[in-house]
């Protein structure tokens, strides 16, 4: 498994406003836990690459963290992954699907 071990954070926006009602009142890149404090204490994304793992029991997977930007008016979230995680998770999604798009 690939998982990152260094947590990256999508870039801070100025003036980044809400998708859905246009408020400027947004926090930006919140971290999303589990409550109770749980394992993995983060959440991530997850996509089969379609490589069979080094044993040959499954398939590599990679991962990204996931965070959210939450609108304070009407609490919208928006959720995101750094973009160099994204361009490793689209990689792995287009090898598993013969470069699906």
């Amino acid at each position: 498994m690939s998982r990152s071990k260094k947590k990256l954070q999508p870039p801070l926006v100025t003036n980044l406003t809400c998708s859905k009602c246009g408020s400027n009142r947004i926090i930006q890149n919140a971290e999303i836990k589990p409550r109770d404090g749980g394992i993995p204490p983060s959440l991530s994304l997850e996509v089969l690459t379609g490589e069979k793992t080094m044993f040959g029991l499954g398939e590599k997977i990679e991962y990204a963290w996931v965070y959210a930007n939450l609108c304070v008016d009407c609490r919208h979230i928006d959720l995101l992954v750094p973009e160099d995680d994204a361009e490793k998770l689209w990689k792995a999604y287009q090898d598993k699907n013969n470069g699906l798009k």
